[in-house]
């Protein structure tokens, strides 16, 4: 191999390197921005029939803190009717094209799924534990 063909092998292997490292570092900017836009107090409504049951439709997320660890999102939060106690939730989080989607059980074990829209808004929605498949509209606001 010439002096001018290892130059050009080299030259191309370094542009290779020096691209992934910037995807890899714009990548990681992003999702520390999203877990960073995550982190605080949420507040909302479920849309629920007959202005949210017994407990009325008013809820309140606080996520504590997300973190990237072994390659999965673990995301520490609590989770409640606003102006009652909140509870521990275990929340799975996963980053698809960019958007921070968010799922977890409520203490009653009601299914919840929340997208991250406009770092300010959680969008999604919130099923009856033992109420069949129906699906009703979440909405909460970053407050804190």
């Amino acid at each position: 191999m010439g002096t001018r063909m290892k130059a050009a092998l080299t030259t191309t292997i370094v542009f290779i390197l020096l691209t992934y490292g910037l995807v890899a570092l714009r990548q990681s900017k992003a999702e520390t921005d999203l877990a960073k836009n995550l982190v605080g107090k949420w507040q909302g409504e479920v849309l629920l029939p007959g202005a949210g049951g017994r407990d009325g439709p008013y809820r309140t997320l606080v996520i504590k803190s997300v973190r990237e660890q072994d390659g999965a999102w673990a995301v520490e939060a609590l989770y409640g009717v606003t102006g009652k106690s909140l509870r521990q939730v275990e929340v799975a989080m996963e980053v698809i094209s960019g958007e921070a989607i968010i799922s977890f059980r409520t203490p009653a074990n009601s299914p919840v799924k929340l997208t991250l829209i406009k770092e300010k808004h959680l969008v999604g929605s919130f099923r009856l534990a033992g109420a069949g498949r129906r699906e009703y509209s979440m909405k909460l606001e970053k407050v804190e």
